[in-house]
C-alpha cells in the first residue's frame, strides 16, 4: 500500500512500492499486444515473514501485532492464503481484461483508520 501513500521513516520502502506500480503499468503497455497481462497485488499487513520480523523487533511483539491489526477496517492483519486467492484470480480467465491494474487486498488499510 505504500505505493499509494507513505508512512514516516519509510522513504526508501515507499519509493520502491511506487516504482512497482509504475513498472506494472509500463510492462502492461509494452506487452499487452502479445497477450501478456501484468497486474500488481497491494496488500496491507500480512501474517508473513516480513511482518513477523517487524513484530519481533518491537518491545512487545504481541501488542505490535494487535496494533497493526487495528490499522485495518477489518481489525486484523491478513493471511497469506488471502493474497494467494487474489493471485489465483488474476491468473485466471476471470481477470482476462485486467492489465496494468493494482489490486488492493488490504483489509481496509487504505480506507483510513477505523474507529476504536
Amino acid at each position: 500500500m505504500n505505493g499509494f501513500f507513505v508512512e514516516p521513516s519509510c522513504a526508501g520502502y515507499c519509493a520502491t512500492k511506487g516504482a512497482i506500480l509504475a513498472l506494472t503499468k509500463a510492462v502492461a503497455i509494452d506487452h499487452g499486444r502479445e497477450g501478456i497481462r501484468v497486474d500488481a497485488i497491494c496488500p496491507g499487513y500480512i501474517d508473513s515473514g516480513l511482518a513477523e520480523a517487524y513484530f519481533q523487533a518491537q518491545p512487545d511483539p504481541i501488542k505490535a501485532r494487535k496494533e497493526a491489526g487495528m490499522l485495518h477496517a477489518l481489525y486484523r492483519i491478513g493471511l497469506p492464503s488471502e493474497i494467494a486467492r487474489a493471485a489465483v484470480f488474476l491468473a485466471s480467465d476471470d481477470a482476462s481484461f485486467m492489465t496494468g491494474s493494482a489490486m488492493i487486498v488490504d483489509g481496509g488499510f487504505s480506507a483510513g483508520l477505523p474507529r476504536k
